[in-house]
């Protein structure tokens, strides 16, 4: 289940259809998509593939890109995880917890809020990183 972006989801038929207008970035933006999936304890191989179209400014042309998302049988821990991944789980747990999916129903707000409370070290003072650690103490405080 992709966690987010309902409103900029394109049918797979749209993705190649430049008319059809989707979530965009610049070129000094980043994003990332989460997804939530039950692994296959006797799979094997990827897990799946990611698909991303974009304009190259030099020529103007569309160009598409494709990587393989290989399984990991022992993914880091969301705490020892690279600070821009445990931004966008934060962020995309909390927006669940508001929006009270089956998924938010789950997440515990007192340690999201310790979770997030790290993201200071490494984001500093970026406005809406702190933003979003005020919202999520706030949301904590209030649900006690």
């Amino acid at each position: 289940k992709l966690t987010g972006f309902e409103k900029h989801r394109l049918k797979k038929e749209d993705f190649r259809d430049d008319s059809v207008d989707s979530a965009e970035l610049t070129s000094a933006e980043a994003g990332v998509a989460l997804y939530h999936f039950q692994a296959d304890p006797n799979g094997s191989g990827d897990v799946g593939q990611v698909f991303v179209r974009f304009q190259e400014m030099a020529t103007g042309n569309m160009v598409e890109r494709s990587w393989a998302i290989p399984y990991e049988h022992e993914a880091l821990r969301l705490e020892q995880s690279k600070p821009s991944m445990q931004l966008a789980a934060i962020a995309g747990m909390f927006a669940e917890k508001i929006r009270s999916s089956p998924i938010g129903e789950t997440i515990d707000l007192e340690e999201m809020r310790t979770l997030s409370s790290r993201l200071r070290n490494s984001y500093g003072k970026n406005k809406r990183v702190s933003e979003l650690i005020s919202m999520i103490e706030k949301a904590s405080q209030l649900s006690q």
